[in-house]
Parts: C-alpha cells; sequence; structure tokens
C-alpha cells in the first residue's frame, strides 16, 4: 500500500458509512411521531367504524398478533440490530454468521408458538394469526437487521406502513359491510373476516423487508470462508446468549401484563364490547410507553455510530430514564388494566 492509498481502498470488505446522528435522530423522532399519531387516530377509527361486537373481536386478535409477535422479536431481533451494528465495521464476516444464526433462533421459537394452539379452548383464527406474525416478525428481522448496518429509514418506516394498511383494509372493509349488517352480524363478520385481514396487512412490508434485505444482501454474506471460520471463534457467543434471555425475559413479561389481557378476557367468556375496551386500554399502555421511548429514540444512532465510552455512558444514562419512566406511568395502567379484568365487587 503507498502512502497515498486509504485503508478503505485496501480492505477486501466494502465499508459502509457512518450515519449522521443529529440526522438519523430526526428520522427516528418523525417516523415515531407518524406512528404514534396513526396509532391515536386508530385507537378513534375502529371502535367507530367496525362497532362494539366487531371492535371487540379485532381487539382479541390484535391483541394475540402483537403478544406472540413481542415474545419472538424480544429474542432475535435486538440481538440483529445492536450486534451486527457492534460488529459491521470492524470485521464484516461476522456479520453473516450472526444473523444466520439469529434467524435459527426465530425459526425454532416461531414453530414453538404453534404449540400455543392447544392451549386456547376457542383458538378463533389462531392458525391465520400464526400466518400473519410470521410474516410481521420476519420484516421485524430483517428490518432490525438493516438498522444495524446503519439504514434507518426500513425500520423507522415499515411499521408506519403496517398501520395504514391495517386501517385502511380492516377500517374501509368493515365501515362498507357495516352499511348492511346489523351489530349482531358485524360480530360474526369480524370473527370471520378480520384474521385473514391481519395477514394481507403484513404483506407490503414484509414483500419491501425482502427487498431491502437483498438489496444490501453483500454487507453480510462475504465470500471468504476462511474468514468467516475466523469470525465464529472470536464472536462472544456467551454474550449473545446473556442478552437473548434477557430480552426474551423483558418482552414476556410485558406481553403478558399488556397485550395477552384482552385474549385471556375472550377466553373467560368476556362479551366482545367487553374484549374492545381491554384492548383500548393495552394500546394506552402501549402507547404510553412509545411516548416514554421518545427520550431514548434519539439516542439509537449512537448505538450504530458510538465511537468512544462517553457516548456510551450518555446514551446507557438517558435510556435508563426512558425506561424508569415508562415503568412508572404505565405501571398505573397495567393495574388498572388487572381492575378491568377482575372488577371488584
Amino acid at each position: 500500500m503507498t502512502d497515498g492509498d486509504s485503508p478503505e481502498a485496501s480492505s477486501p470488505h466494502p465499508q459502509t458509512s457512518t450515519p449522521s446522528i443529529g440526522r438519523g435522530a430526526v428520522t427516528m423522532f418523525l417516523g415515531r411521531g407518524v406512528t404514534l399519531v396513526f396509532s391515536l387516530a386508530g385507537l378513534l377509527l375502529f371502535p367507530a367504524l367496525l362497532g362494539p361486537e366487531a371492535h371487540g373481536w379485532f381487539q382479541y386478535y390484535l391483541s394475540l398478533q402483537l403478544f406472540l409477535l413481542g415474545f419472538l422479536n424480544g429474542c432475535a431481533a435486538p440481538i440483529t440490530a445492536h450486534y451486527v451494528a457492534l460488529y459491521r465495521v470492524s470485521d464484516p464476516p461476522r456479520q453473516g454468521i450472526l444473523l444466520k444464526q439469529v434467524f435459527r433462533w426465530f425459526l425454532v421459537l416461531f414453530l414453538g408458538v404453534a404449540a400455543i394452539r392447544f392451549l386456547l379452548p376457542d383458538p378463533r383464527g389462531y392458525w391465520w394469526i400464526y400466518v400473519s406474525v410470521g410474516f410481521s416478525g420476519c420484516s421485524q428481522m430483517l428490518a432490525s437487521a438493516l438498522y444495524g448496518l446503519g439504514r434507518l429509514g426500513t425500520i423507522t418506516w415499515f411499521p408506519v406502513l403496517s398501520l395504514i394498511m391495517r386501517m385502511t383494509l380492516i377500517c374501509g372493509f368493515g365501515w362498507w359491510v357495516s352499511q348492511t349488517l346489523s351489530l349482531e352480524e358485524m360480530g360474526a363478520w369480524g370473527t370471520r373476516m378480520v384474521p385473514p385481514l391481519l395477514v394481507l396487512s403484513t404483506l407490503p412490508a414484509w414483500f419491501w423487508m425482502v427487498g431491502s434485505f437483498l438489496k444490501n444482501s453483500n454487507n453480510w454474506f462475504i465470500p471468504d470462508p476462511k474468514s468467516e471460520v475466523r469470525a465464529a471463534h472470536a464472536f462472544p457467543w456467551e454474550e449473545i446468549r446473556d442478552f437473548g434471555f434477557a430480552a426474551l425475559l423483558g418482552q414476556i413479561l410485558f406481553q403478558s401484563f399488556t397485550r395477552s389481557l384482552p385474549v385471556l378476557a375472550g377466553q373467560m367468556g368476556y362479551p366482545a364490547a367487553h374484549l374492545g375496551y381491554l384492548g383500548l386500554s393495552t394500546q394506552a399502555f402501549g402507547q404510553t410507553i412509545f411516548i416514554a421511548g421518545f427520550f431514548s429514540v434519539a439516542l439509537y444512532p449512537w448505538l450504530v455510530s458510538a465511537g468512544g465510552e462517553k457516548d456510551w455512558d450518555r446514551f446507557s444514562r438517558l435510556q435508563s430514564v426512558a425506561w424508569r419512566l415508562s415503568a412508572f406511568l404505565g405501571g398505573w395502567l397495567v393495574v388498572g388494566t388487572l381492575v378491568l379484568i377482575y372488577p371488584a365487587v
């Protein structure tokens, strides 16, 4: 290498550019803000356009979908994002090894989730929900991996696309059929049509994520077997395992106290209108977590581009403040939601 050559020019692996922290913060804030707006709009539109019976079954299926999705992504997606981010520049062959391993974990968990169907006395539309969870979970995995390489657009905007499709398909179709059906008939329509519509609403984001992944696949799968073998021996698998268990435990606790409540209430024989009310309550809890997370959203790009100990310390401190606030606000909503399911007599 001559004096005029740069290390990047002589490197056998393509180097990805470091994202701008300021631009990344704006992108993430804007995406989260748009997601929040559509989510709050959905809290108003779904019950108004579907009616109490159909809205109750919609909340039942949506809560089941979000519960299973949170269970899966709680283990796999954070590992993909964080560890691909940490090793994306220093040793590209490690990225392919990590991604393959995480997809194996995701597949094992996804197949295991099928067993939950036999625990439900009334598994209405479960297999439709199971398919939608597969598409949504795969989209989240691919978006997290792209985020680990510094691509903030996909992980920021694909949830917005899913929200728009969900509102358009279910609200639009529900309003159209409600012009000719009674409230009781709308309840039957909800049990029959909401699950396949949830599957359809996940497909556009899935096609987008698969296309983006294939477009950037050269950043992961480096054709250098010897280098991959060296990377496999050097990779901190124990750290990844511990991180995965911690993330999975956190998701189980969070989802068990929120998204599973309408599902449990449905199995206990509560009326559909009550399921809709429970669903709105749990979504309010989720939105509280979402708003509190704004305090740390701007710092996410540091996970990709932080180069010094000072940045990591600041990231950790501000993120811990955001989670403490989330726990404080969300705890009251959890208690209130539990009271709704088991009212004091």
